[in-house]
């Protein structure tokens, strides 16, 4: 009996872990600029190469639920990048920087203009040459 009451406790517990929070397809994330942004592209949403075919997304996002990379699609000369929300509660009004490292995909033509799509609509993060 001891057994399976923490059996079903140790469930209980792994399920109230399971947040339904989106999976992220980015590689690496991290709070701010990636190394070498000028200070006057800062404070503003972009895309970078870093080691192509490896690219840094930039978003400006609530620290409590920034939005995060779920999906990635070529789109004729574009490359769309599904943005979903994250966070379970109330999101503060400030904007801080958080980097994705994504992968462009092989098949992507160059250059490639960077959209950023959400559910209340698209947004042109950049463009990589």
């Amino acid at each position: 009996m001891r057994i399976a009451l923490v059996a079903v406790a140790s469930v209980v517990l792994l399920a109230g872990c399971a947040t339904g929070q989106p999976a992220s397809i980015a590689e690496a994330s991290y709070p701010g600029y990636p190394p070498g942004v000028p200070i006057a592209e800062q404070q503003r949403p972009g895309v970078r190469w870093l080691d192509e075919p490896v690219f840094a997304l930039t978003l400006l996002e609530s620290p409590d639920c920034p939005a995060v990379p779920t999906a990635m699609s070529v789109v004729g000369d574009s490359l769309a990048i599904e943005l979903s929300a994250s966070g379970t509660g109330p999101c503060r009004e400030s904007a801080t920087p958080i980097t994705y490292e994504l992968t462009a995909p092989a098949d992507a033509a160059r250059p490639l203009t960077v959209v950023g799509t959400r559910t209340h609509g698209d947004q042109e993060l950049g463009v990589l040459e």
